[in-house]
């Protein structure tokens, strides 16, 4: 498979935030927690945020220090290793409080950021 580009990865985090918003649009807490499918959709998705944001360069972090890489990445390695001990209500906050203003800001950090020789060849 062809590496992705990191400004791809940026979208594939947009894309899987978007998703988990429209997945709990209208659901409260109880309805989350009891749900199987959609809980694990919504897992799965935090997966694929934490696992793209490792692929952003750090120079690129480092200009947009507001966005929280770490914590994706946290959230990430959380979720998918010790997946016993995962705090649905943590991740309830997270997807509540965090998420809502994620898509908007990395929308506008591919805006700020210059392009670069190489970001359409991609970077693994």
């Amino acid at each position: 498979m062809p590496p992705r580009a990191w400004r791809q990865r940026v979208l594939d985090i947009v894309e899987s935030a978007e998703r988990i918003m429209a997945l709990v649009r209208d659901v409260d807490v109880e309805r989350f927690t009891s749900d199987p499918m959609l809980h694990d959709a919504v897992l799965y998705n935090l997966v694929i945020i934490g696992e793209a944001a490792r692929y952003v360069p750090a120079e690129v972090q480092a200009r947009h220090a507001d966005v929280p890489w770490r914590d994706m990445r946290e959230m990430r390695n959380f979720v998918a290793h010790v997946y016993h001990g995962v705090s649905d209500r943590r991740v309830w906050k997270t997807i509540n409080t965090d998420l809502p203003h994620l898509p908007a800001r990395l929308r506008q950090l591919l805006t700020d950021e210059p392009a670069a020789p190489g970001d359409s060849a991609g970077d693994g």
